[in-house]
Formats: C-alpha cells, sequence, structure tokens
C-alpha cells in the first residue's frame, strides 16, 4: 500500500489511478495523518485484523461473503447485565 501527501497526489494523480488499476491502493495523508484511502470499487478489503490471512484463507472468506452478516445480527442492552439465577453470588 502506498501512502502519499496530498499534495503530492494532486499532482501525481493520473499516475495515482493507474496504480490502482494495478490493484494497488494508495493512502492520501494531510500532516502525516491518514485521511483518504483510494482503491479499486471491485478490489476486496480485509480489516486490518484480517490481513495476514493467507491467500487460501482469504478466498474461503470471500466465498463464503464475507460480511454478509453484518447489520442483522443484534445484541439486546442488557445482554452483560447479571443474571438472577447468580444472585447469590454477587
Amino acid at each position: 500500500m502506498t501512502t502519499i501527501s496530498l499534495a503530492e497526489a494532486q499532482a501525481k494523480f493520473p499516475e495515482l489511478i493507474a496504480a490502482v488499476g494495478r490493484g494497488e491502493q494508495v493512502v492520501v495523508t494531510i500532516d502525516n495523518r491518514p485521511v483518504a484511502k483510494i482503491g479499486s470499487p471491485d478490489a476486496v478489503v480485509f480489516p486490518d485484523n484480517l490481513r495476514d490471512l493467507s491467500d487460501e484463507q482469504k478466498q474461503t472468506l470471500i466465498e463464503r461473503g464475507y460480511g454478509c452478516m453484518q447489520g442483522k445480527i443484534w445484541m439486546s442492552d442488557d445482554f452483560d447485565a447479571p443474571l438472577d439465577d447468580f444472585a447469590e453470588y454477587r
């Protein structure tokens, strides 16, 4: 993944688009702070905690629809509230 300043990105925009076309991702920074990521809209981007997976493991996640359950699972607000069954142990 390439990291580049905003000023540099503005000056080299055609080259950045070519790099993205080759499958690279580009992070744009302002004052050394990441503010944007440019990548292919078709690319599957894994969160940081999954980037160390092997290509085979990543492919398995893609085939299974990684993230397909996002927003479909909920947890009640009192999920971690003490259970009445254990009141004598408090």
